[in-house]
């Protein structure tokens, strides 16, 4: 399973952004961003925010559906969004069965 900093480092990559870069831009350190990607430090909503704006991204609350059988979590659709890499968009929506 991908895991937050797993997705940090995919959306910072698919920019062509360094850590230090990203750090600039964003207003923080290079060794902070290094911690939140290897998962020993997770940012604040806040700084999740401006990390995802720096990188062209938006976070956003979803209401989750419930509907039976296997189904993709939304979280997957974004980090698919983001391997193919573009942003994810206001449409981008589970694959229910």
């Amino acid at each position: 399973m991908t895991n937050g900093g797993d997705l940090l480092r995919q959306a910072r990559q698919a920019r062509g952004l360094t850590q230090g870069e990203l750090a600039a831009r964003a207003g923080t350190s290079q060794e902070q961003v290094s911690r939140w990607e290897s998962g020993k430090r997770s940012p604040t909503v806040d700084q999740l925010a401006r990390l995802l704006d720096v990188l062209g991204y938006e976070l956003t609350l979803q209401e989750r559906r419930a509907l039976e059988g296997d189904a993709e979590r939304p979280a997957d659709a974004v980090r698919d969004a983001v391997r193919r890499g573009r942003r994810p968009r206001p449409g981008d929506q589970p694959k229910w069965g």
